[in-house]
């Protein structure tokens, strides 16, 4: 069976990265800032297919908390379909599901 590799961005640069069938990998990455936080969380998926990603945000700023979550899919031959504007070929992801949650504008009856 074929391993999955492809090229995300990162830690502020392109990453490669190579899933085996069945493997998981995720990191985290973000911190303080001078106005709060910004927390990142990336989670891949490889099942022999298509790799699913999934990816979670939780940041406050000065204009509050904000939470957003996203799912995206991508099949083994679309891994480099994509073109970066630097020619860096990466995956053609389909979006699964996504949610955003603003406390700020809750709080405010948006």
């Amino acid at each position: 069976m074929r391993n999955a590799r492809f090229w995300i961005w990162a830690f502020g640069g392109w990453v490669k990265l190579t899933l085996e069938p069945n493997d998981t990998l995720f990191f985290t990455e973000g911190g303080a800032t001078d106005e709060g936080y910004d927390r990142t969380y990336e989670e891949y998926h490889f099942d022999g297919i298509a790799v699913f990603a999934n990816a979670y945000r939780n940041a406050r700023d000065c204009d509050g908390k904000l939470d957003t979550e996203h799912h995206a899919i991508c099949n083994l031959a679309n891994l480099a379909s994509e073109e970066a504007d630097d020619g860096t070929k990466t995956p053609h992801w389909q979006k699964i599901s996504s949610r955003q949650r603003d406390y700020s504008a809750e709080a405010m009856n948006y």
